[in-house]
């Protein structure tokens, strides 16, 4: 009976989580977000601008992009040590575009 830590890895920094399983009872993390936006719209004679505002990821969430399974085996006390490692890409992203349409 081997038991598997599980540890997540975001911007270079790790954080263990306290979860266990045997080999391949592993669920990975659901994956979710909320975006928004909002769009000022302005008409003009010959012309319409368009400005949008808009954040991607708005809470932050550290959703996993990809897993890693190390081994590390220790001679003194003759164990492997197994790890999971999440990896998470995107944080919170603001956003600004200008269109210009005629």
């Amino acid at each position: 009976m081997s038991q598997y830590g599980i540890y997540t890895e975001s911007y270079g920094s790790s954080r263990r989580i306290s979860d266990y399983g045997e080999r391949n009872t592993y669920r990975a993390a659901a994956y979710h977000r909320m975006d928004v936006a909002i769009q000022l719209h302005k008409k003009m004679k010959k012309h319409e601008r368009i400005w949008e505002f808009s954040i991607y990821n708005l809470y932050n969430r550290k959703n996993p992009f990809f897993y890693d399974f190390n081994s590390k085996y220790n001679p003194e006390t003759k164990l492997t040590q197994k790890t999971l490692t999440q990896y998470s890409l995107f944080s919170i992203i603001p956003s600004v575009s200008y269109s210009f349409k005629f």
